[in-house]
């Protein structure tokens, strides 16, 4: 019991994270700036580790190259994932988002059971077509409120199904095959990568120069990106605990369902989304898909 309210913790610091996103969504039209405002979560949430680490005497070594490898693909995937949502913004609506994220649950349950062994009941396969469903008519909803997605829509949406899915997964992974696994410990090294990867991709994406500056930028949005960093970490580390516990196919789609509870009424009642009748539907199957998995 006490693993399924680390759970519903996680989910809600995940829908305070995905909401606050939404302030940082307005500059998502300039790759760079995207890129910069993650590079400042990575860098607080490494830090955050860093201090968590020394104070409950954490030992921070060199990693095992099967560590490593799980760290380096782990940070790669974050990275991805943190961009690529703040891209998608201004491409979708901030429920569409929500559920296209809750529904890349998909990924870690499928290599779970592929290659962890983790079994998949009938009703887990029946909930994750239902929120591939909802995943349909919530795109139709998008359509109404921002018209037909572009190509670079499509994109960004599946890059970030498919890099939190990996991310995920990855989080399961580490817990399964390494010897006595420490959560925080590889949280903190994982954001340590997206730290250094984020300036490389800056260095090698020389263009799309915008005329905010960069001090400005992270002065006016700080204490956003401070709140957003704790919860970050907070959600990664929880679902990492967790991740031996509670089976990939009850953790995910039901983590997910919170989220998209408390996103579509962060966007309904504060964003003032206009809901249209297949949003509405969408949603609700959406939660109904979770009850079901989480049976």
């Amino acid at each position: 019991m006490a693993d399924y309210s680390l759970l519903v913790f996680a989910a809600l610091l995940d829908a305070t994270k995905s909401c606050l996103s939404r302030k940082l969504g307005r500059y998502a039209d300039h790759l760079r700036v995207a890129l910069l405002l993650n590079w400042v979560r990575a860098e607080l949430c490494t830090f955050l580790g860093f201090v968590l680490c020394v104070l409950t005497d954490k030992r921070i070594i060199a990693p095992r190259m099967h560590d490593v490898a799980l760290i380096v693909l782990s940070g790669l995937a974050t990275a991805v994932f943190m961009v690529s949502w703040l891209l998608s913004m201004k491409e979708s609506t901030f429920v569409m988002l929500t559920v296209i994220s809750a529904a890349s649950c998909i990924v870690p349950v499928l290599l779970s059971s592929v290659m962890l062994g983790e079994r998949i009941r009938i009703q887990h396969c029946f909930g994750i077509l239902i929120l591939t469903f909802s995943s349909y008519l919530l795109s139709n909803h998008n359509r109404a409120l921002k018209g037909k997605l572009t190509l670079r829509g499509v994109l960004l949406l599946v890059t970030v199904f498919i890099s939190e899915g990996l991310q995920s997964f990855f989080q399961k992974l580490y817990m399964f095959t390494v010897p006595s696994a420490d959560p925080l410990v590889y949280n903190t090294w994982s954001f340590f990568m997206v730290a250094i990867i984020i300036p490389l991709s800056v260095i090698i994406l020389r263009k799309g120069k915008t005329d905010i500056t960069a001090k400005e930028l992270v002065k006016k949005n700080m204490g956003i990106i401070i709140i957003m960093s704790f919860c970050m970490f907070g959600v990664f580390f929880l679902r990492t605990v967790i991740a031996q516990s509670i089976p990939a196919a009850v953790q995910y789609p039901m983590s997910n369902g919170i989220v998209i509870l408390v996103n579509s009424l962060f966007s309904t009642v504060l964003l003032k989304e206009r809901q249209t009748a297949r949003g509405i539907i969408g949603v609700v199957t959406a939660i109904t898909a979770i009850a079901i998995i989480s049976q």
